[in-house]
């Protein structure tokens, strides 16, 4: 498993960091490459994904199994044009999954209570971090039913 995440405005060109890290078998976190880019394009996360084959990697037929990223749409569309890297699970990260949903509820939502967004987020946590599949559509279900209907768009397309 590697994880890749963009940081930004780290440098005085405010270029955005891609930092890459995997987890060892002892539960530790190691970085495997670190680069600049101009944007968060396709363009840039394929160089990012050949540069980590040629160098990283070595041309092996040994990747990682699962790649966890942010929701980015330029690393979507490389990760799923590139010729190794397609064949790789992609998952999306918890914490940025969690992050961009209560957002976009905290900004459409009419009533703004404590208790009312504390229901919401436990909800869609408990969705994001549900691991029986099985269940997963009971758990939507119950999530849904306190969405309007723009909140249950914006989790299906997104």
């Amino acid at each position: 498993m590697i994880q890749l995440d963009a940081t930004f405005n780290t440098n005085a060109l405010k270029l955005p960091l891609v930092n890459i890290v995997g987890v060892d078998n002892h539960n530790k976190t190691f970085t495997v490459a670190l680069s600049f880019v101009l944007s968060e394009a396709a363009t840039d996360f394929l160089l990012i994904l050949d540069c980590l084959d040629m160098l990283v990697f070595f041309g092996s037929a040994v990747r990682p199994k699962v790649l966890i990223s942010v929701q980015a749409a330029g690393l979507f569309a490389a990760v799923s044009t590139h010729p190794t890297w397609k064949m790789i699970i992609h998952q999306l990260c918890q914490w940025h999954m969690f992050g961009k949903r209560q957002s976009f509820i905290q900004k459409h939502r009419w009533i703004k209570t404590a208790a009312e967004f504390g229901k919401v987020f436990t909800t869609v946590l408990a969705v994001i971090q549900y691991w029986n599949v099985e269940d997963l559509e009971t758990k939507r279900r119950e999530m849904y039913m306190l969405f309007d209907g723009e909140e249950i768009e914006y989790y299906r397309s997104n």
